[in-house]
């Protein structure tokens, strides 16, 4: 989770789905459980040192090494620091150097307890449902396609009203650069139409942070009926087995006196 971490990622093909995600996280102890886990993880500080970089540093490094051989592009790098501006700055660089960036602000966010080495199981199951919410068949769970479907929805509406807002942006920079040579009442009508658009891109940025948040919960939601359902059959098969074993005794017992009253009756 260190700077060798990811030189060794980066000269090493992925095995399996799972080693293709790189957990970028500010949580050191964190960090270390995700690692501990079996997943990647690379540890990002306030400031860079010997040991381990920045947001700033590691974005530098990424450049340093983009079209030099490496395998960059073979990884998926999520952004799951506990500070926005860090994520970011992580989300920028991977859209900006074609790499794919993920949000995961959700993952780690007010959850310090999952530093803790006795949480290491509950980390590897966070880690898991977020990594099937990309990975998993939609046909094997329709609920949770339904939800990445909307999402993507609301991604594709997202960009749309981003791209009027820089129209609009652009068109209200061209008034201000000739000296307002439309009318007031124009420009005003230019500006409050920016205000519109940039409150429904908030709005549509909630909307699309509410739609992952669900998709984790019904996934873990789901993974833990499972599990109690496994528990539930486990403990019937074992009382099964208790009765059956209750039955056999009495039945070797009932046996057993029977040739001895026979025994004595001779």
């Amino acid at each position: 989770m260190n700077k060798k971490f990811l030189k060794h990622y980066m000269e090493t093909e992925p095995e399996g789905t799972a080693k293709k995600y790189i957990f970028l996280i500010d949580n050191q102890d964190i960090a270390m459980n995700i690692v501990m886990s079996g997943y990647q993880a690379l540890y990002l500080g306030q400031e860079d040192d010997e040991y381990y970089f920045s947001v700033d540093s590691f974005i530098e490094e990424m450049r340093s090494i983009q079209f030099h051989g490496t395998c960059q592009s073979a990884y998926h790098y999520v952004a799951a620091c506990t500070t926005k501006w860090m994520n970011d700055q992580i989300l920028e660089f991977c859209k900006d150097a074609g790499l794919d960036g993920k949000v995961g602000w959700q993952l780690f966010k007010e959850k310090e307890y999952l530093g803790k080495l006795d949480n290491q199981p509950e980390v590897g199951k966070v880690l898991e449902q977020f990594i099937l919410r990309y990975e998993r068949e939609p046909k094997n769970e329709p609920e949770l396609s339904l939800l990445t479907e909307e999402n993507q929805k609301l991604q594709t509406e997202l960009s749309r009203t981003q791209n009027i807002n820089l129209s609009l942006q652009r068109s209200n920079d061209d008034l201000r650069n000739r000296n307002g040579l439309l009318s007031r009442k124009e420009q005003e009508q230019f500006e409050e139409k920016i205000r519109d658009v940039q409150a429904r891109n908030s709005e549509l940025q909630v909307q699309i942070d509410i739609s992952l948040v669900e998709a984790v919960n019904q996934a873990q939601k789901k993974q833990k009926e499972a599990e109690e359902q496994a528990r539930f059959a486990e403990c019937q098969a074992e009382r099964e087995r208790k009765q059956a074993d209750v039955k056999i005794q009495k039945t070797r017992k009932n046996a057993k006196r029977e040739i001895n009253l026979d025994y004595s009756r001779r």
